[in-house]
């Protein structure tokens, strides 16, 4: 690891002078759990390290009826866990924070600093751009919101400007009838994925699919949004053999990028069958239990 000097600002706006000063030679600490075995490893070499733990606004969770949950960028793994935030419609959420590494590691890393890592084996990209949030940035030019779908723009890449600190994320309201389900395929619980599946399910009348999302992770260097493999549930009553046709469409609709560590692209196209269907199988009973 390469020295570097390390800044503890005690509010936001000390934090975003920090970053507006140093620029590209500066990344922000959110944790630690990645960033730190990057720079141990030489991957990352910052000038200075920005830690956000002493900034208590950025460490909330709240719901609003109105305009859904919001997620401050420091909230631990396990304090979102324990938050009771995480109703069915959130439960995909749940779900990638069950299967994130270790105990240790869940009290630790934080939602916002997965999110920047953009690491495209991680679990929470997925689930962030399935659920359609919105990532809240601040810098010394002012504050905007970023949808997750545009946030993720390559290999450890986001569109967040280098003097840019993402404050909040936030997921929208969903409707009473919607539930959502992560799953995941790893060498042994914890390590990265190999393939992982995001899926959100909303019913209407009848127990007609009046919406659905689809996300696969670990396919690409960014989360891959599917579009053929949802409309399959669109308009449709929702059942177990229109499920496996979904899956199936996903199966066709996905080509995964082949690497020497986790395999061939036919190896994954067939995890992403099996994926798709046991999350959109999980998502639909969530829709009418109410379970998390």
């Amino acid at each position: 690891m390469r020295s570097f000097e390390y800044l503890r600002p005690t509010s936001l706006d000390e934090a975003v002078k920090l970053m507006a000063k140093h620029g590209r030679k500066a990344r922000v600490l959110a944790g630690g759990q990645s960033l730190l075995n990057m720079m141990k490893l030489r991957i990352a070499s910052p000038e200075y390290l920005v830690d956000l733990c002493e900034l208590d606004e950025l460490t909330t969770a709240e719901a609003d009826s109105r305009q859904g949950l919001r997620i401050g960028a420091m909230v631990t793994y396990h304090q979102l866990q324990k938050s009771g935030l995480l109703n069915s419609a959130y439960g995909m959420v749940g779900d990638a924070l069950e299967v994130i590494a270790d105990e240790q590691v869940r009290h630790v890393g934080t939602l916002g600093g997965s999110c920047c890592q953009a690491d495209p084996h991680g679990d929470t990209p997925n689930v962030v751009v399935a659920l359609e949030a919105e990532m809240e940035a601040v810098s010394s030019k002012g504050r905007r919101l970023i949808r997750a779908g545009k946030f993720f723009a390559g290999l450890l890449e986001t569109a967040l400007a280098s003097d840019e600190i993402l404050v909040n994320i936030r997921l929208p309201q969903q409707p009473a009838s919607t539930g959502s389900a992560y799953e995941k395929f790893a060498w042994r619980k914890g390590d990265y994925a190999i393939i992982s599946a995001a899926s959100l399910i909303t019913l209407g009348n009848g127990g007609q699919c009046a919406r659905a999302s689809m996300v696969i992770g670990s396919a690409r260097s960014s989360p891959l949004v599917l579009g053929r493999a949802p409309s399959v549930l669109v308009d449709k009553k929702v059942t177990p053999e229109v499920i496996a046709k979904a899956a199936e469409a996903a199966f066709e609709e996905v080509e995964p990028e082949a690497d020497a560590i986790y395999g061939s692209s036919e190896y994954k196209k067939e995890l992403v069958r099996t994926l798709a269907e046991r999350s959109l199988l999980s998502a639909w009973k969530r829709t009418q239990r109410g379970i998390n």
